[in-house]
């Protein structure tokens, strides 16, 4: 059985500094943005709808699933901690594919 950490190991995308460059010249960075969770039938959280707003005037959707938001919280965390000034990492316990008990 896969778990969340497995999925989002399994399908972390690469980032090369052109990236980072294409984004910034085509005015994609975030301004704003607002949020909406989205229910299961039982009301729980399934995932966190979220249309950002970016510099160029654009709007984009997106779905974010708990597991994706736990390792942003905690990136986002980190550059807190360190006042934007080191990268920050995931801790390779959290992202490795997690064992079943025996």
């Amino acid at each position: 059985m896969t778990t969340p950490a497995d999925t989002f190991t399994l399908n972390v995308p690469t980032i090369e500094q052109g990236d980072a460059v294409a984004t910034a010249i085509a005015g994609q960075i975030v301004q704003s943005f607002n949020a909406r969770p989205i229910l299961n039938n039982n009301g729980t959280i399934e995932a966190l709808l979220v249309k950002w707003k970016f510099g160029n005037g654009e709007t984009d959707k997106l779905l974010i699933a708990p597991y994706a938001a736990l390792m942003l919280r905690m990136i986002i965390s980190q550059l807190e901690e360190n006042d934007w000034t080191e990268l920050p990492t995931i801790p390779p316990d959290l992202t490795a594919p997690q064992q079943p008990p025996h």
